[in-house]
């Protein structure tokens, strides 16, 4: 029986939604096969393995969330301040997309591919987030006498907190407010005039 290119996407689709929402380690291949009304032997036509479907989920995404954030970063007609509110709330999206329990069976059961994640994070930063600093330099928005891989590193740090759940807790804002607040903070400081 021939490959079907629409039966592939159907699978990434499916295992992506269940992945990211529950995590890969506890889905079975079964519960895919019966969501999919499908047989494993059509899974594994396409990926070798449960780890192979993970990998190629991982690689979909990574490209998905280049294109996004390259097309934000290189718009020519936005400024600085626009660029890093539509960057922070993609990836206020993205953090909701792509559950923690993903991330953590990553880590702990295929210590490969999460180090090809975080690598993909890594070169993400580098590449998009410093140039939007030195516009934002190049803008006079952002000092330039201090490092920028210190301010890009600081920036990640302070708006890691925005998703951290527990540290937050309590506060009358949606995650996407405080997130916006938390980049005025960095941005702009606490201190009055």
């Amino acid at each position: 029986m021939p490959k079907s290119p629409h039966l592939k996407e159907r699978i990434l689709k499916i295992a992506g939604e269940k992945f990211l929402r529950q995590g890969f380690y506890k889905v079975s291949v079964d519960s895919l096969v019966a969501e999919l009304r499908t047989s494993k032997s059509s899974i594994y036509k396409y990926f070798s393995s449960k780890e192979d479907l993970v990998a190629t989920l991982i690689e979909q995404l990574n490209g998905v969330i280049n294109r996004q954030i390259e097309q934000i970063v290189h718009h020519a007609e936005l400024g600085f301040e626009d660029k890093l509110l539509h960057l922070m709330r993609l990836t206020s999206k993205l953090k909701r997309l792509v559950g923690p329990q993903f991330l953590e069976d990553l880590r702990i059961h295929t210590p490969e591919l999460w180090e090809e994640y975080q690598q993909q994070e890594t070169d993400r930063i580098q590449r998009y987030y410093y140039a939007l600093f030195r516009q934002g330099i190049r803008e006079g928005l952002i000092r330039n006498d201090i490092d920028l891989q210190l301010i890009v590193g600081a920036y990640l740090q302070f708006t890691e907190l925005s998703l951290n759940q527990n540290a937050l807790q309590g506060l009358p804002y949606h995650e996407e407010q405080i997130f916006e607040h938390l980049t005025t903070l960095f941005l702009e400081g606490g201190l009055g005039q």
